[in-house]
């Protein structure tokens, strides 16, 4: 595990998990990125409710997670530069409620309700746009899918042909 891999989460109990899975068709529901291992923390550089910020989790859970199939990560086929400096470029914007709502539209109609915010960011939006601006734009999964980065979902992190999932 490395600055830069892609952490993808798992559905839960809640309501919303439930509610994103089954409109996906996904098991994978939310995505982040590892900013710093330490002995007993995993820092992670995620797009949540309070916005893009850098979270803090306990390596014995966060590892549980992984050997239970609730959390996967994923490293660049590519390699990726001013890794830090690009996660904390996007820290402080908000979460992009109405593009999860477009996210979810798109999936089910091919259609979007609402015009992309450029200020805010869904979890894999944020994933899929730091990796194109630290690969230097060599790892592009809006090409890949033939859509905006901010329609990329876990689902699509998780098949995308240019990660690689990290065995544990």
């Amino acid at each position: 595990m490395q600055e830069g891999d892609i952490v993808l989460l798992a559905k839960g109990d809640s309501l919303f998990d439930k509610l994103i899975s089954h409109i996906t068709g996904s098991s994978w529901i939310h995505a982040g990125l590892i900013f710093g291992v330490d002995e007993n923390i995993i820092k992670i550089a995620e797009a949540a409710t309070e916005g893009f910020s850098i979270y803090h989790y306990d390596r014995f859970k966060f590892e549980q997670m992984i050997h239970e199939r609730k959390m996967l990560i994923l490293r660049p086929d590519l390699p990726l530069t001013n890794i830090r400096t690009h996660m904390l470029n996007l820290r402080g914007r908000p979460y992009a409620f109405t593009d999860l709502i477009n996210v979810l539209v798109h999936i089910i109609s091919g259609k979007k309700l609402f015009k992309e915010s450029v200020q805010s960011l869904t979890c894999s939006e944020a994933v899929s746009y730091f990796l194109f601006l630290a690969s230097d734009e060599q790892l592009d999964l809006s090409v890949e899918y033939d859509k905006s980065f901010g329609l990329i979902t876990p689902e699509d992190l998780f098949r995308s042909q240019q990660l690689t999932e990290i065995e544990w």
